[in-house]
């Protein structure tokens, strides 16, 4: 099953249940994503894991039993919503019919699987970086782009502080990891997610919302 979206601007990504994994990765693989995000729990129940959490969830409730994930379910984020053009479309149109094709569900040869490009990691792991003044956003880096931590990612210019040195305010990642989305509106308004990094070490707890936090 795949619930195919697309973020604001943003790379191809996908979110899949970390019991799906390593099996899946000819998934991402085949899409090009950037980023896979691993979670058994995303805090929410979006609708890849409905389809797909019951089958580790009995898993887990008897371990005496082989109950195997029987769902390949998956939500694969392509790309933005500006990114509209038939070039795009046909590339993921033929991509997600190679998947198809080489997980035997349509007939016929399929080419080489390309290389994944980044190994997974845990959605648990994402920054969500939000906006604490208001102002006009100008993103320093793009989708896809490789972070440090306390790099500068955007600034964020509020003509009306009357105070010139307090004008500009600096966004700053707090780890090393994907830029992968970052939010359109580039008016700023305290509180709100600005940008999404994609980094390997676990950031929130289990049981937390881990889409929109």
């Amino acid at each position: 099953m795949l619930d195919l979206h697309c973020d604001d601007q943003a790379v191809i990504h996908v979110y899949l249940g970390t019991p799906l994994w390593p099996d899946a990765a000819d998934l991402s693989a085949q899409l090009g994503a950037e980023v896979t995000l691993l979670a058994k729990d995303s805090g929410v129940t979006p609708f890849d894991e409905a389809c797909s959490r019951i089958w580790w969830r009995l898993a887990e409730i008897f371990p005496d039993h082989p109950i195997p994930a029987a769902c390949l379910s998956a939500t694969v984020e392509l790309r933005g919503r500006a990114d509209v053009s038939y070039e795009c479309g046909a590339q993921d149109a033929e991509n997600i019919f190679l998947f198809l094709q080489r997980r035997g569900f349509i007939q016929g040869e399929t080419p080489e699987l390309p290389p994944l490009r980044n190994e997974a990691t845990p959605l648990r792991g994402v920054e969500h970086i939000k906006v604490s003044a208001p102002g006009v956003v100008v993103f320093l880096k793009k989708p896809g782009d490789r972070i440090e931590r306390g790099e500068v990612i955007a600034e964020i210019v509020n003509p009306l502080e009357v105070e010139m040195d307090k004008r500009l305010t600096t966004v700053h990642s707090s780890i090393d990891g994907i830029l992968f989305s970052i939010n359109t509106d580039c008016y700023a308004r305290p509180g709100r997610i600005l940008a999404k990094i994609a980094g390997k070490k676990p950031l929130k707890k289990k049981g937390e919302n881990l889409l929109t936090s």
